[in-house]
């Protein structure tokens, strides 16, 4: 029975089941089912806000090297990549890069509980999360660029300053989409044209025009690609390096 510590809410890992405790309601209920049977394991924060369970002793049989992450945005455990070897009774511990390292534990009691005297790294792979948010350019390109802000439910807001093909004026287009991992997808990007400076502005003359897709790549904190697809405007890609990031938020 181990206890997962999030942000305030407690979950609770017995076996094959888990519960979710809320400290505002003093309730109790049940989540999504792990995929492992556990005992003895590790469950460590990882910086993307998931869960990673690691390693099970065993009733019978060899000890686990069963890894899942949980998921509190979906409520789901999801498999990934294996301990090299069966552990249980070891330690996790979040690095300050959002690494894990394993280490230590002990293996299956039909083997007389073995130390275990190795180490092993688990590397999350890299996901979309609000520390993302902020301003972004190509320095290859210097003169234009985007901004990005990372919004609940998995959405992603993009504004694209930049100018028309020919080159004759300045040019915006924005939209919203979602995301999952390390890509985002928006598929209804518009360019709206119409309007006037104040005290003339009038809402009703604005109109969206669609403009085409944007979908964003990111393989870190600080890098990543757009690629887009505008009937207007071509297709292709554009590096992305980032400029500014707002104060107070984080990313790893």
């Amino acid at each position: 029975k181990v206890l997962l510590i999030r942000g305030g809410v407690t979950v609770i890992d017995f076996e094959t089941t888990a519960e979710l405790f809320d400290p505002a309601s003093d309730t109790w209920r049940s989540v999504g089912r792990p995929n492992t049977s556990r005992l003895n394991h590790t469950a460590t924060l990882l910086t993307s806000g998931k869960v990673l369970v690691a390693g099970s002793g065993a009733l019978r049989g060899n000890v686990s090297t069963a890894v899942e992450t949980y998921d509190p945005t979906t409520e789901r455990f999801t498999n990934t990549d294996p301990l090299g070897i069966g552990r249980q009774s070891h330690t996790a511990t979040r690095l300050a890069n959002g690494y894990v390292l394993v280490t230590g534990g002990m293996g299956h009691a039909g083997d007389g509980f073995p130390i275990r005297g190795t180490a092993e790294l688990y590397v999350p792979s890299f996901e979309i999360g609000a520390g993302l948010s902020g301003t972004w350019y190509d320095p290859a390109q210097s003169g234009h660029g985007l901004f990005l802000e990372v919004l609940p439910d998995n959405r992603l807001l993009a504004g694209w300053f930049a100018f028309n093909p020919v080159g004759t004026a300045q040019a915006w287009f924005l939209g919203v989409g979602t995301y999952s991992g390390d890509t985002a997808t928006i598929t209804s990007v518009v360019m709206p044209t119409g309007g006037s400076w104040i005290p003339n502005f009038n809402p009703s003359s604005i109109v969206h025009n669609p403009w085409g897709t944007l979908t964003f790549r990111f393989t870190d904190c600080d890098h990543g690609i757009v690629s887009f697809n505008s009937p207007s405007f071509g297709a292709g890609s554009m590096s992305l390096a980032r400029l500014t990031q707002p104060l107070g938020l984080s990313c790893r």
